[in-house]
């Protein structure tokens, strides 16, 4: 089937977007990956469906709607319900790194369960991590004064390395 004066270039303009996700939302990018030969597919199905020699601009517009709204549902669904767990390795690093951002540089105990409670596979694995940075020396128990506010609370601070 051939394609309509502008048709072919609405399509090409779509894809390109399409591509340009590889540098930058990776997720987002391996979740479009077959946005395109959907939308071409959808769109070959409307014009034989209305007895057109040619796919048309309105045919492949509308037809770039449909994988796009669905790219957008599955991306969302991703973000809302999915959770990454994360190896053993990769969860020590990725604690360290958080502790390390905070901004005073401390991290209380319940903020740490909170931000990883959905990376851990069971109970154990967010202390097993802190077990571990404490181990290697990367990390120190420390303590947070709550000045007139309350009490103290529990946390972490990160180890400088030396030279």
């Amino acid at each position: 089937m051939e394609w309509a004066p502008g048709a072919e270039e609405v399509y090409l303009t779509f894809g390109r977007a399409i591509d340009r996700l590889e540098d930058g939302d990776r997720q987002r990018y391996e979740l479009s990956m077959r946005a395109c030969e959907n939308a071409v597919r959808l769109a070959t199905i409307v014009a034989v469906g209305r007895g057109s020699p040619t796919v048309d601009c309105d045919d492949i517009t509308w037809a770039i709607a449909i994988p796009q709204q669905s790219l957008d549902a599955a991306c969302g669904g991703v973000a809302q319900y999915m959770r990454q767990h994360f190896e053993f390795p990769k969860f020590c690093d990725r604690v360290l790194e958080y502790i390390a951002t905070q901004p005073d540089g401390f991290a209380s105990v319940r903020d740490i369960e909170r931000k990883f409670r959905g990376n851990a596979r069971n109970g154990f694995d967010i202390g097993n991590v802190l077990d571990q940075l404490l181990r290697e020396e990367r990390i120190d128990k420390a303590n947070r004064t709550g000045g007139s506010r309350g009490p103290s609370t529990g946390g972490y601070r990160v180890v400088e390395e030396e030279g």
